[in-house]
C-alpha cells in the first residue's frame, strides 16, 4: 500500500489517473460528500463520454458480492451475464459476479466511455473485489472511506483533510420543526445511525405520520423541505438523507438500545408499506433490499419472514440480481432459506434469456414450490405434458395452493381439455383470496378470463381479463399485463369473424399502448394475435412468417410455434406448390402437437389436412381428429368433422351434427360456413378453432345450409346522384334446402318488393314475379332500377312475399353510399358493393 501523504483534490486526481482504485480517506461528513461531487464533476468534464456510477451506503455488514451485485443493475447489464452465477451455489458466487462486472464495465468503455465508479462506506474486502473487477477494463474506482480504513496492497490513498461544515445545533433547530418534520428526522437519525442511506421520495410519507397511515405527499414533502431548510438534510429531488454529523448530534446522546428500538419501527413501518403496496418494491427495489439485507445481516426479529416476501416480489419481476444478493445475505442466517431455488427460477423465466432455468431448478430437488416452478417452466416452453407429470407429483395437501390450482387450470386449457377446468379455477380464486395473495389471484383471474373465452364466452372472458389487468395494475405487475393485453388480442380474434368493430378498437388500443413487453413470450403470441387479425404491419407474408418463428423460437415455446405452422404458411405463387407448403406445415404441426402433449391443436391440425377435395387419407385423418375430438370431451369438434366428411362426399350433413353446432356456436358463426356446391373442402369459421364451445344456445336456429338468403348485387359501377344504377335481387336456396333440388316446375312464386328509405327513386314501384334459384340463374330474379336524388347515405328496403299466402318470407336492408358527380359526368367516388344488412 502506498499514500499519498499530501491531502487534496490534485493528488487524488494525479492517483485515479494511473490507478485503477484510489480510496479518498475522509471522515464521514459533509466534506466526504464534497470531495465526491467535486472529483466527479471533474471526471465528467474531461471526457464527454465518460460515465459515473454512485454506490452509496455501503453497510459494514453487507457481503462484497451483494455490492457488486448492486453494480451490475446499477450498469444495466443483461440479465444473460448473470448465466454462470445463478448455477454457483451460496458462498460461492464472488467470483463469477467480478467476473460479469469486468465484462460489463470492459463493454461499457469502450462502447461509451471509462466508467467510474464512486463507493462510499466500502471495506477492504470489497475494495480488494473492485480491484480485480477493474484492473483490465480500463475504468476506475473511488472509494470513500474513513481514514483508518486497512486496505489492500496496490491500492492508493489519500487521506483529505476536508473541514467538516458545521450543521448547527439539532436541539436549537427543534423548536422550528413541524412535529411531521422531527418525526422525520429521527426516524431517518435512528435508520442511519450505523450504516448511511438515501432514502427515496416515495416513501418519506411513511415516517412522517403519528397515526399509522401515511401522510400525504404534500405534508411529507413539506416536512422534508423544512429540514433542509434548517441544514439538516440534503434533498437531491428523489431521495433525502440527514447529514451525517446531524445523525451523529441526535444518537450520540441516546442508548444504544433506543437507537435500535426506533431502527427496527421505522424499518417495519417501511416493510409493511410494501407488503400492503407491492408496486413499492418495483419503484425502489435497491432501498428494499439494503433494508432486508441489513435486518438479516443484524438478526432483526421478522427479518426472514420479510426476505422471503421480497424474494417473491424480485422473482415476480425479474430482479436476478437483486434476489441473487438476498440469497447472498439470507444464506448467512441460519439456514438460510429453503424456497431461494425456486424464487431464482421464476425470476429467470422472467428473464427469457435462455437462462439456465433447468440447472437451477434440478438444485432444488423435490421441494413442492420448485417442482411447481419446473411445471410452469414446462409450460412455458410449449411442453404440456410434462407439466402435466410434473404438477401431478405434487403432493395432495398442496391443492389448497392457489398457484398450484390455477396452473392445473392453464395447463389443461392449453391442452383444450376444458373438462374440471371452472371447479379448479373457482377453487384457485379463493385460496389466493384467504392467503391474501393479490397477485396470485390476479394470474387465477386471467385465467379464468381464457376459460371462458375457450368456452366460447367471450364477453365474460373480457370481464375477467380486464379486470386482472387492473389488479396487475394494481400490484404493478409488467408481466401479467403484457399477458392481460394478449388475451385482450385473443378475445377479439375470436370476436372478429362476426364484429368487426371489436376487432378494430382492439387492434387501435393495442397499437396506441406502444408500452414494451417484457415478456418476450408474450410478445410473440402478441404478435401471432395481430397477424391473424391482419393487423401486424410486415411487407409481405414471407417476412410475417419470418418474424413470428424467430419470436417463438427465442422463447422457446414450441407450443406457439406449432400455432404457427396451423395458421400461417409462406404461400408460393404456384398453386402446387402452395398446396405442399401447407401440406407440410400442417404435418409438422400435428406432429410438434402430439409430442408436446396438446390434443385440440393436433385434432385441428389432422383435421385441417383432412379437409381439402384432392387429400390423400381423408377418412383416416378425421378418424383420427375425431378421437382426439372425443378423448378432450369437444363435442363441438365431433361434429365438425362429422359435417366435413359429409361435405368432401357430397352427401347431406348429419342432423345431429347439426344440432350439435347450433348448440355451442351463434348464429353469426354459423352463417360463416362455407358449403360446398357438391364435394369439396368446407370452410369453417376461424372462431371454431379456437374455442371448445359448451352448449349456451338453446333456441332454434335454421341451419344455413337450410335456409334460403336473398342475394342482391350492384350492376353497375360508380353509381352517382341523378343517374340511374341497377340492382339485381335473387332468392338463393341453401344446398340443403328443399328447393335447392326440386325441378323447376315444382318451385313457388314469390313476390318481391323495393321501397327507398331515402330520398331515392326505386322503379319498379310494384312488386315482381321471382322463384328461388341459383345465383347465376338471370331468369329466376329480378331488376330494379334505383335512382339516388342527391349524394351521401341511401338505404333500400326490400321485401320478399309467398304469393299464395301473402306471408312474409325475408325483410333485409341495404346501404349505398353515393357520390357526387364530376363536372364531366364522372362520379368522384366509387360506391362500395351493396350487401343485405340484415333479414329476418
Amino acid at each position: 500500500m502506498s499514500d499519498v501523504p499530501l491531502a487534496g483534490d490534485e493528488e487524488l486526481w494525479a492517483a485515479l489517473e494511473s490507478q485503477p482504485v484510489v480510496v479518498a480517506g475522509v471522515a464521514p461528513g459533509r466534506g466526504r460528500d464534497a470531495v465526491a461531487d467535486r472529483l466527479t464533476d471533474r471526471w465528467l468534464s474531461a471526457d464527454r463520454s465518460a460515465t459515473v456510477r454512485w454506490l452509496d451506503h455501503v453497510s459494514a455488514l453487507e457481503p462484497p458480492v451483494v455490492t457488486l451485485l448492486r453494480l451490475l443493475d446499477l450498469l444495466s447489464a443483461a440479465p444473460g451475464r448473470l448465466a454462470d452465477a445463478v448455477t454457483a451455489p451460496p458462498g460461492r458466487l464472488l467470483g463469477p459476479v467480478v467476473d460479469a462486472c469486468a465484462r460489463e464495465l470492459a463493454e461499457q468503455a469502450e462502447r461509451a466511455g471509462p466508467v467510474l465508479v464512486v463507493v462510499d462506506g466500502a471495506r477492504s474486502p470489497l475494495l480488494h473485489a473492485l480491484q480485480r473487477t477493474v484492473e483490465t477494463t480500463g475504468c476506475r474506482v473511488l472509494a470513500l472511506v474513513g481514514p483508518g480504513e486497512n486496505l489492500p496492497s496496490r491500492v492508493i490513498r489519500a487521506d483529505v483533510s476536508e473541514p467538516t461544515a458545521a450543521a448547527g445545533p439539532v436541539a436549537g433547530a427543534r423548536e422550528r420543526m413541524s412535529p411531521e418534520a422531527a418525526r422525520l428526522c429521527d426516524a431517518l437519525a435512528a435508520l442511519t445511525a450505523s450504516d448511511d442511506l438515501w432514502l427515496p421520495d416515495g416513501l418519506i410519507r411513511y415516517l412522517t405520520s403519528g397515526t399509522g397511515t401515511p401522510d400525504d405527499d404534500a405534508v411529507a414533502f413539506g416536512a422534508a423541505a423544512l429540514l433542509q431548510d434548517l441544514g439538516l438534510l440534503q434533498y437531491t429531488g428523489a431521495a433525502v438523507r440527514l447529514h451525517r454529523d446531524v445523525v451523529t448530534d441526535i444518537v450520540d446522546g441516546l442508548p444504544g438500545e433506543e437507537t435500535r428500538h426506533g431502527a427496527t419501527e421505522v424499518v417495519d413501518r417501511l416493510t409493511r408499506a410494501a407488503r400492503y403496496s407491492p408496486a413499492l418494491v418495483g419503484e425502489h427495489p435497491t432501498t428494499y433490499l439494503l433494508l432486508a439485507v441489513r435486518s438479516l445481516c443484524a438478526g432483526s426479529p421478522g427479518a426472514e419472514d420479510f426476505a422471503a416476501y421480497l424474494a417473491g416480489e424480485l422473482a415476480h419481476r425479474g430482479r436476478v440480481p437483486h434476489l441473487l444478493a438476498l440469497r447472498e445475505a439470507a444464506a448467512g442466517t441460519a439456514g438460510g432459506h429453503p424456497a431461494y431455488a425456486a424464487f431464482l427460477g421464476l425470476a429467470l423465466r422472467r428473464c427469457g434469456e435462455n437462462m439456465p432455468v433447468g440447472e437451477v431448478l434440478a438444485a432444488g430437488g423435490d421441494d413442492p414450490a420448485v417442482v411447481l416452478q419446473r411445471a410452469q417452466a414446462s409450460r412455458e416452453r410449449g411442453m404440456l405434458a410434462d407439466a402435466e407429470l410434473l404438477l401431478a407429483r405434487l403432493p395432495l395437501e398442496r391443492g389448497t395452493n392457489g398457484w398450484v390450482l390455477h396452473t392445473k387450470a392453464g395447463v389443461s386449457c392449453d391442452r383444450g381439455d376444458l373438462r374440471g377446468v371452472g371447479p379448479l379455477l373457482r377453487r384457485a380464486v379463493e385460496a389466493h383470496q384467504v392467503a391474501g395473495d393479490l397477485r396470485g389471484e390476479a394470474w387465477a383471474m386471467l385465467e379464468y378470463g381464457r376459460w371462458c373465452l375457450l368456452r366460447g364466452d367471450p364477453d365474460e372472458a373480457e370481464k375477467r381479463v380486464t379486470a386482472a389487468q387492473t389488479m396487475f395494475l394494481d400490484i404493478d405487475d409488467a408481466f401479467g399485463r403484457d399477458w392481460a393485453d394478449v388475451e385482450l388480442l385473443h378475445i377479439a380474434l375470436v370476436l372478429s369473424e362476426t364484429d368487426v368493430l371489436v376487432a378494430e378498437e382492439t387492434i387501435s388500443s393495442a397499437r396506441a399502448a406502444r408500452h414494451i413487453t417484457r415478456d418476450p413470450r408474450a410478445a410473440a403470441w402478441r404478435d401471432l394475435y395481430l397477424a391473424m387479425l391482419g393487423a401486424l404491419r410486415m411487407s409481405h407474408r414471407r417476412s410475417t412468417v419470418a418474424h413470428l418463428r424467430q419470436g417463438f423460437a427465442f422463447a422457446g415455446d414450441m407450443l406457439g410455434l406449432a400455432w404457427l405452422d396451423r395458421e400461417f404458411v409462406i404461400d408460393p405463387r404456384d398453386g402446387r406448390a402452395a398446396d405442399i407448403v401447407a401440406l407440410n406445415a400442417r404435418l409438422r404441426a400435428a406432429d410438434v402437437f402430439a409430442r408436446i402433449g396438446c390434443p385440440h391443436g393436433e385434432a385441428w391440425a389432422l383435421f385441417r389436412l383432412a379437409n381439402r377435395p384432392h387429400g390423400t387419407r381423408r377418412a383416416e385423418l378425421l378418424d383420427r381428429a375425431r378421437d382426439l375430438f372425443d378423448s378432450i370431451g369437444d363435442e363441438a369438434g365431433k361434429a365438425w368433422v362429422d359435417v366435413c366428411r359429409a361435405a368432401l362426399d357430397g352427401a347431406a350433413p348429419p342432423s345431429a351434427a347439426l344440432r350439435e353446432l347450433s348448440r355451442r356456436y351463434p348464429p353469426a358463426v354459423l352463417a360463416l360456413i362455407e358449403w360446398p356446391q357438391g364435394r369439396g373442402p368446407l370452410g369453417i369459421p376461424r372462431a371454431a378453432r379456437l374455442t371448445v364451445p359448451e352448449p349456451r344456445h338453446e333456441d332454434l336456429f335454421r341451419f344455413p345450409t337450410l335456409e334460403s338468403r336473398i342475394r342482391l348485387t350492384l350492376l353497375d359501377d360508380s353509381p352517382a346522384a341523378d343517374r340511374v344504377s341497377r340492382i339485381a335481387l335473387h332468392l338463393v336456396p341453401g344446398v340443403h334446402h328443399p328447393w335447392s333440388s326440386a325441378p323447376v316446375d315444382a318451385l313457388p312464386w314469390l313476390s318481391a318488393h323495393a321501397v327507398p328509405v331515402t330520398a331515392a327513386d326505386v322503379q319498379p314501384e310494384h312488386s315482381v314475379t321471382i322463384r328461388p334459384s341459383p345465383p347465376g340463374d338471370p331468369d329466376a330474379g329480378a331488376e330494379f332500377r334505383f335512382t339516388p336524388l342527391r349524394p351521401g347515405h341511401h338505404r333500400i328496403r326490400f321485401t320478399v312475399t309467398y304469393q299464395e299466402t301473402g306471408t312474409v318470407l325475408q325483410e333485409v336492408e341495404t346501404e349505398i353510399d353515393i357520390a357526387d358527380s364530376l363536372g364531366d359526368g364522372r362520379p368522384s367516388a366509387t360506391a362500395p358493393l351493396v350487401e343485405p344488412l340484415r333479414g329476418r
